[in-house]
């Protein structure tokens, strides 16, 4: 019962902890319990307990209801609260203390703080390293280079969480890793803008909508070094009493020196379906792929698996 209690307790006192994102410390030590069934269940409580110790938001969203009985309005406020913790990476946890009865375990653990950081250093290095390397542009292979810089910034958002974990750890603001971190991703913006994309489409529907809204997501204006030509098919049919629709979106991506040769291609597929007509199965199945291109870049939606 014990156990059961304090793993009731835990995320409050982490709540607690938030106001001033400070871990448990003891000279060079930061002392973290975890708690379940096993010890594998009890180091990943302890990791999480940690992450929100080390560094943690705190998103609140307000929800207004408004419901109408009888010609009369009633109104409802309410806050929702998340709590978001960086994945935070630890070489070692020492076991210091275990005390287990019949409804589980409870670990207590101690990392070395000086060692942590050090590891996070090196890391934050080594990748600022592996992203100067990235962030080239070759004029004869724009497509290749615009991936790469979409690579460095991807990793460049890795080091941006590591960087928070050593902050917190360190309470270093002035860390040259930081000056380092800024350097790299302005000139990653600043070469990505080296290589405007265009878009263009086939005259149906679904292909100038898809155009539309990957171009408004872009930026995107007149002429650009890549083209994205984007073209659509449609199958439809009907099944277990349902209208079914098929639609497929194919990005092409040309080199606007070299426009005979497909760099980059890829094809997006959804299902519709409705009780009610074909059409209605198309518009559904249009809103899935709408979706899709709104919620990734040209980047991610031609990398996706």
């Amino acid at each position: 019962m014990k156990h059961l209690i304090k793993r009731l307790f835990l995320p409050l006192i982490s709540l607690c902890l938030l106001g001033t994102n400070t871990p448990v410390i003891a000279d060079d030590y930061l002392f973290v319990k975890g708690i379940g069934e096993n010890e594998k269940e009890a180091i990943s409580d302890a990791r999480e307990q940690l992450a929100l110790q080390v560094y943690s938001q705190v998103e609140v969203a307000e929800r207004n209801t408004q419901v109408k009985l009888n010609d009369v309005v009633e109104s409802s406020y309410a806050f929702e609260s998340s709590v978001k913790s960086l994945p935070v990476q630890i070489g070692l946890m020492q076991v210091i203390n275990k005390e287990c009865d019949n409804l589980g375990c409870e670990y207590q653990y101690k990392v070395n703080k000086t060692q942590w950081i050090n590891a996070l250093e090196h890391e934050v290095a080594a990748n600022h390293v592996l992203i100067r390397d990235f962030l080239t542009v070759n004029d004869n292979q724009l497509w290749s280079s615009l991936l790469r810089i979409k690579h460095a910034q991807e990793k460049l958002q890795q080091t941006k969480m590591w960087l928070k974990v050593l902050g917190s750890l360190s309470g270093n603001t002035s860390s040259p890793l930081l000056s380092d971190q800024s350097e790299l991703t302005q000139l990653s913006y600043e070469l990505e803008k080296r290589i405007p994309v265009e878009i263009r489409s086939s005259a149906d529907l679904l292909s100038v909508q898809a155009a539309e809204t990957l171009s408004q997501l872009l930026e995107a204006t007149g002429k650009g070094k890549l083209i994205v030509y984007i073209k659509s098919k449609q199958k439809q049919g009907h099944k277990n009493n349902k209208y079914m629709a098929k639609l497929a979106l194919t990005f092409q991506v040309f080199e606007a020196n070299n426009p005979g040769v497909v760099v980059g291609q890829k094809t997006l597929t959804e299902i519709g379906d409705s009780p009610q007509s074909v059409e209605h199965a198309i518009r559904h199945a249009r809103q899935k792929l709408m979706i899709q291109i709104k919620n990734n870049s040209i980047y991610s939606l031609l990398h996706k698996g």
